[in-house]
């Protein structure tokens, strides 16, 4: 029987790695596609994820790193990305204290701390922080997703994470008429991501 979560209950992106290099991303991209293509089955994991990205913040002695336990200080950006998505999707007001604690600059020590500054990713998370700041920020988001598309187009197996990053981060800023505007290129990204067809996220696109 094959596996597809780690021992901490985290998403696994195929059955033959133990441990995922991004398992918040994971998590959200299961639990958002849950929302789109299952929505009533999307409420028994909301909670399950909130808990799987708390539980990694407060097993790390309350810092933001990529894994549970983690001796490393790096905190990837789609990890990032994820958790400001996932936890803005809940709603703002409610998990606010804990959007508060996602820094905006990264610690020098964090060894990925110079694609924190990647536009976009500074923009979405000024954006989640502080909502007033979508106006000015909002198109930033829209280009990186065109770019992602055109080079998915491209080349799709190598690609095919900036789209599902894409993914994550329209259905965390509640934008779901472009969601809905973009369900085939979700799927393709979905179905070249993940290898193999029984993997639960790629099957809830299969619907």
């Amino acid at each position: 029987m094959k596996i597809f979560r780690d021992k901490y209950g985290n998403m696994l992106p195929n059955s033959w790695d133990t441990r995922s290099e991004n398992p918040t991303t994971f998590n959200a991209a299961y639990f958002f596609s849950l929302v789109v293509n299952a929505p009533n089955q999307a409420d028994n994991f909301e909670f399950t994820t909130h808990k799987l990205v708390i539980n990694k913040y407060v097993r790390n002695n309350c810092t933001w790193r990529t894994m549970d336990f983690d001796g490393n200080p790096s905190w990837s950006i789609d990890e990032k990305i994820s958790a400001l998505a996932f936890l803005n999707y809940r709603n703002y007001h409610k998990h606010g204290w804990w959007i508060k604690r996602i820094p905006v600059f990264p610690s020098f020590n964090n060894s990925s701390w110079l694609s924190w500054f990647r536009p976009d990713v500074m923009a979405y998370t000024l954006i989640i922080k502080y909502p007033w700041t979508k106006k000015l920020l909002r198109w930033i988001i829209g280009l990186k997703t065109y770019r992602s598309i055109v080079e998915f187009d491209k080349n799709p197996q190598g690609e095919s994470s900036g789209v599902q990053l894409a993914f994550i981060m329209f259905m965390g800023l509640r934008e779901f008429d472009l969601v809905d505007e973009g369900t085939k290129v979700w799927k393709r990204a979905m179905d070249t991501y993940y290898l193999e067809e029984d993997h639960p996220t790629r099957l809830l696109w299969g619907r």
